[in-house]
């Protein structure tokens, strides 16, 4: 078929007509010529980003439209609404926009809610300082999922070049499926201070966290990545982290925020990537949601264990065991 793509080469003449639009969008946003090199290993590692457009089989055209913000370029698609603030070529934020718009149908699709596709709103700065500024929770990652709003403020620059960034779709999409809790907590800013937030919830982090890592690796093919360690598949991380790090962690502790935040980065969202890629891979998504939905932080960590066994049909210990068996095999 004319312009099909050869996906074990990734290569058509279309595919490299494909692969070459993206890195002249890429050189467009990001003026510096010392970044080409970049830019060349970026494009060469997610020229299959275009394949997905194609592969998503919804109408993912973008439009610019007028709207309240004066300093901000936007763009709509089916399930999207792209706020850029910074400078950012036409092609480069239309680009951005379908990339996006794909991403949404691909976790819908995962999990199973194609029939109830949210509206998102994408708030795109340049460079972090105006991205956690614009944050309502001023946090200090370079991209944050906010449920109350439906929307998710994210970098897109030189600080984080990747076009395709699921992670917090998935959060919003995941979010969307259910009637959420609110929850009253304190999160670190920014600044260096924390903040008191009152917040829309469903689920626990750890379930939250578990799912979008297990999604973004089994559906994307992404990687886990972390400040202090180069990129690995969750298993890897966790087997080799009992193996060869000394991890010793409390599966049980680890399923209420407390617990999750109290071991931190890596340990906690890699054993939550792995122990919940390990729940979906055996139970299915639907089974993952029916537990994901029945969670939550205002429960006792005995609660959640109990309704997490509930929802499985095997206690928790016996689920924690059968995790670590499959680690091993």
């Amino acid at each position: 078929m004319p312009g099909d793509l050869d996906i074990e080469q990734g290569k058509t003449q279309n595919g490299l007509e494909m692969m070459d639009r993206e890195r002249r969008w890429l050189l467009d946003m990001v003026k510096d010529e010392s970044d080409q090199q970049t830019i060349d290993q970026y494009v060469e590692r997610e020229s299959i980003l275009e394949r997905d457009l194609v592969l998503a089989n919804s109408d993912i055209s973008s439009q610019k439209i007028e709207t309240k913000f004066p300093k901000c370029s936007t763009y709509k698609t089916a399930h999207g609404i792209f706020n850029f603030f910074g400078r950012y070529s036409e092609a480069a934020m239309k680009n951005f926009s379908e990339v996006s718009e794909a991403d949404i149908v691909r976790i819908c699709r995962f999990l199973k809610c194609t029939d109830s596709i949210p509206q998102i709103i994408f708030n795109i700065f340049s460079n972090s300082r105006d991205k956690q500024m614009a944050d309502p929770f001023h946090s200090p990652g370079k991209a944050s999922a906010r449920y109350d709003e439906m929307t998710v403020y994210r970098v897109w620059g030189k600080e984080l070049i990747q076009v395709s960034f699921p992670h917090e779709t998935t959060h919003i999409v995941a979010h969307s499926l259910f009637t959420p809790y609110k929850l009253k907590t304190v999160v670190d800013t920014a600044d260096g201070g924390t903040q008191e937030i009152e917040a829309a919830m469903v689920g626990t982090a750890f379930f939250q966290e578990g799912l979008a890592i297990t999604l973004n690796e089994i559906e994307f093919g992404l990687k886990y990545s972390s400040p202090t360690k180069e990129e690995e598949f969750v298993d890897d991380w966790v087997r080799q982290g009992i193996k060869y790090s000394g991890w010793h962690f409390n599966l049980r502790e680890m399923i209420n925020m407390d617990g999750f935040d109290k071991y931190g980065s890596p340990i906690g969202p890699a054993v939550a990537g792995s122990f919940c890629k390990f729940l979906i891979n055996q139970y299915g998504v639907e089974t993952f949601l029916k537990a994901y939905q029945q969670l939550s932080e205002l429960s006792s960590t005995e609660q959640n264990i109990t309704s997490i066994g509930n929802a499985f049909g095997v206690d928790f210990e016996n689920l924690s065991r059968n995790w670590i068996s499959s680690l091993n095999n």
